[in-house]
């Protein structure tokens, strides 16, 4: 199964994550791609978990970066061939007078 947003994996539940979760748990697909949260990896520790019986699969984002987060997936072995996750990179400007958190 394709979708956007990733199912909720944490006790924090965002609407359209319990609706994802939802769907694994009426349809049990073998594989759940999706491609939201863009700190995902980094808040979750991994690009790859389980739910029951479904794999599910979310590289997340890092906006800026030469080469965009990505995994691939060989789904015959069922194992993660190759993985590139990186932290954003873009510059974000403050706005004069609202510098941005950590910012000099």
């Amino acid at each position: 199964m394709l979708h956007h947003v990733p199912p909720s994996l944490r006790n924090e539940l965002v609407s359209e994550e319990v609706d994802a979760l939802k769907l694994i748990e009426r349809y049990h697909p073998d594989y759940f791609l999706c491609e939201h949260l863009h700190n995902f990896p980094r808040l979750t520790g991994a690009v790859r978990h389980r739910i029951q019986k479904t794999i599910v699969l979310d590289p997340g984002q890092a906006l800026g970066n030469a080469i965009p987060n990505h995994v691939v997936y060989d789904f015959c072995a069922d194992i993660i061939v190759k993985e590139h996750i990186a932290t954003s990179t873009r510059k974000r400007n403050s706005i004069p007078g609202f510098p941005l958190k950590n910012e000099d």
